[in-house]
């Protein structure tokens, strides 16, 4: 695996480099960086092993959250509550349905209800 495979299997992924490295146990996202612009030579088997897997659907349990393009391009987690009933779900739609361009988060979702 080249730097450009690499760099195209993170793409196709839809990750960015600091999710990568994450998932691939790495301190920080330059060392895939380096890896995609070839400042490192040599991308490490057991690693190219790894990203092959992920583009052949394996997923670990820490995979980070879909995600979807906005209006503006701008790519945002998924979020679906679809209970009937649910008033963090009414709530939300209530905010997205007025066009403020702000989507409500909740990070914690048994304080909210």
């Amino acid at each position: 695996m080249t730097g450009a495979d690499f760099l195209r299997a993170r793409l196709t992924l839809g990750l960015t480099q600091s999710e990568l490295a994450g998932l691939l146990g790495y301190g920080r996202d330059t060392r895939i960086s380096e890896l995609e612009n070839g400042a490192r030579k040599r991308i490490p088997p057991q690693t190219a092993r790894l990203v092959s897997a992920y583009l052949d659907g394996y997923r670990p349990g820490d995979w980070p959250l879909e995600r979807t393009k906005d209006k503006q391009g701008m790519s945002e987690p998924i979020l679906a509550v679809s209970e009937p009933g649910n008033e963090i779900a009414e709530k939300s739609n209530e905010i997205m349905e007025a066009g403020t361009g702000i989507e409500p988060v909740f990070t914690d979702l048994q304080s909210a209800a």
